[in-house]
């Protein structure tokens, strides 16, 4: 049919055209005729979706790769292979620069391997490719492939601002906590003070004070009439004589609070004996015993304890089991019960040490280990060995080239065995000092809280002090 059509118009042109041609001027040519299609000639006829017009794209039509740089690197030169680290810490910590002070990100183990990319300007912090972003970890727990040389140094990231302080309160905790009771010397004037330093009072007067578990009393001896074994509240009230005897000291608690153990001057050669022998005369001086006793405090009770002639300075094991004690032949053992203790030619038989220079036993408080005076040389000093008498460990220690060495006496633990306060004449004159339980850090323990008091040391293995929660 368009065929047809198409044909039909084609004639119709041609004789369209010849007539007209008739009426040209003579001599003038004709134009030829352009042969268009009918469909091009009457576009109208057939209407045409226009079509939408295509957004163009900036900078060009044509897409093009991103402009930054993808090929070349100013530090990292394109024939340069990456270094390699292999980690040779069990765990190793990634932080966002180069330091303890930086967020930890993320961690490493023993072996696995890191892509270096840099390190800091004192090369002992290493920057890796780290999940995606840079890590950095420190530089003596990597093993690289190449030398440190060849790592580039690139700047480190501002530190991180300070942590804050998650303390309620900007009053710092004290180093020390719980009480004090402590002598000036032999019969003299007994003083409490709080660990801190604070509320510096007079209490009684005597010899070896000591605390009672909870705190709230102090056992004493006083060798002023009326004489014996004493207790007081720690407030001052309530003084009482629990047990009367002319010579009586170092008085020690039992872990509960029932019973004081402490060492009396009683038996052996009390007074000096003249002798005589075909005109030669000589004097054998008095010999004494001193024996451990036991006193109930409730209704006083009294018990003779098995033990060596010359008994001293006893202390009682945390679980209350047994007694240690400073007897002829070093350190020994004796129990409350009877059990144990007594004289033995084997002088090891219930013995922590058999070296008579050990004096003045104190029990730690976690029941692990026992603090002791040694007499060393000319001069006393302070040890710590374990509760089974083994590794003996010197805490004390004379300066070098000192005029004289000085004396550490009299140690006492903190409530929880952290400290070991003592009383030392290493600056001339007596006074109280602290160190960690290790022996580490010895110091005055107050700065002028016993400004004015005077001390003494009568080397008759006297407790100066007690320390109690």
């Amino acid at each position: 049919m368009h065929r047809r059509t198409l044909v039909l118009a084609i004639v119709l042109l041609v004789a369209a055209l010849t007539v007209t041609g008739c009426e040209l001027p003579i001599g003038r040519a004709a134009p030829t005729p352009t042969l268009v299609p009918l469909a091009a000639a009457r576009a109208e006829d057939t209407p045409t979706i226009a079509p939408t017009p295509t957004p163009l794209k900036a900078p060009t039509a044509t897409p093009q790769p991103p402009t930054h740089p993808t090929t070349q690197s100013p530090t990292h030169p394109t024939t340069q292979l990456p270094n390699i680290g292999r980690v040779t810490a069990y765990g190793l910590n990634v932080r966002t620069g180069p330091g303890t002070a930086y967020p930890i990100v993320g961690g490493l183990n023993l072996g696995d391997a890191v892509e270096v990319v840099g390190k800091n300007a004192a090369g002992d912090w290493l920057q890796i490719a780290y999940s995606g972003r840079e890590g950095w970890i420190a530089a003596a727990y990597v093993e690289l492939t190449g030398p440190l040389a060849t790592v580039p140094e690139v700047s480190a990231p501002p530190p991180p601002p300070p942590t804050p302080t998650f303390t309620p309160t900007p009053t710092p905790t004290p180093e020390f906590t719980g009480k004090l009771v402590f002598q000036t010397c032999n019969g003299c004037d007994i003083y409490v003070i709080n660990a801190d330093g604070t509320g510096l009072r007079r209490l009684t007067d005597g010899l070896d004070p000591t605390w009672s578990p909870d705190g709230k009393r102090v056992a004493f001896a006083r060798w002023r009439d009326p004489r014996g074994i004493y207790v007081i509240d720690e407030d001052g009230r309530n003084e009482t004589l629990l047990f009367g005897w002319s010579q009586a000291k170092a008085p020690a608690w039992s872990p509960d609070g029932g019973h004081i153990v402490f060492t009396r001057r009683y038996g052996g050669q009390e007074e000096d004996i003249e002798k005589s022998f075909y005109g030669f005369h000589w004097t054998v001086p008095a010999h004494p015993w001193w024996k451990l006793g036991l006193v109930r405090v409730e209704d006083r009770y009294f018990t003779d304890l098995l033990c060596y002639d010359h008994s001293f300075s006893p202390t009682w094991s945390p679980d209350g089991k047994v007694i240690a004690y400073d007897s002829d032949y070093g350190l020994h053992l004796t129990s409350p019960d009877g059990t144990i203790g007594g004289q033995f030619y084997d002088r090891s038989l219930y013995a922590l040490s058999t070296d008579v220079r050990d004096t003045s036993p104190a029990w730690s408080p976690d029941s692990t280990r026992i603090a002791f005076m040694f007499n060393q040389h000319d001069h006393q000093e302070i040890y710590v060995m374990n509760a089974d008498g083994s590794n003996r460990v010197r805490l004390t220690h004379e300066e070098p080239f000192a005029e004289r060495p000085p004396n550490n006496v009299s140690p006492a633990w903190s409530p929880d065995g952290r400290h070991i306060a003592f009383f030392t004449d290493r600056n001339g004159k007596w006074g109280l000092y602290v160190m960690n339980a290790d022996g580490s850090n010895q110091r005055p323990m107050f700065e002028t809280a016993l400004d004015g008091l005077e001390f003494e040391y009568g080397f008759v293995a006297e407790r100066m002090v007690s320390w109690a929660k």
